[in-house]
């Protein structure tokens, strides 16, 4: 069996596995079925490397007042009602612009 490539070692997985392919049968008998086998090779010192150099997620949105208690559900529910107004506000305006517009007149009745 050949080596394998130093050039491609860093491309494949560090992680042992054996694979039984089913026979081309359509029986699915106990005898037909195959059994799957992997051992995974963990290389805890690359993991440790790697992981020193993780940054925090940085906070985006922070949904805690001075005290500490959580502000999402006001938050969330001041932002609801926000959009909600606007919407209305979009409505009325749209209304309005529509029902002034001379072809809109004969428009209600119908």
């Amino acid at each position: 069996m050949d080596s394998p490539d130093p050039r491609k070692q860093d491309l494949q997985p560090d992680a042992k596995a054996c694979l039984s392919v089913p026979s081309p049968t359509t029986s699915t008998s106990a005898s037909s079925r195959k059994i799957f086998h992997a051992e995974i090779v963990v290389d805890t010192a690359k993991v440790s490397a790697e992981m020193k150099s993780y940054r925090p997620i940085p906070v985006i949105a922070d949904f805690r007042d001075a005290s500490g208690g959580d502000t999402m559900k006001a938050s969330i529910d001041a932002n609801y009602r926000q959009i909600k107004q606007e919407i209305l506000s979009l409505v009325d305006s749209e209304i309005a612009r529509i029902k002034s517009r001379p072809e809109a007149e004969g428009a209600d009745e119908g």
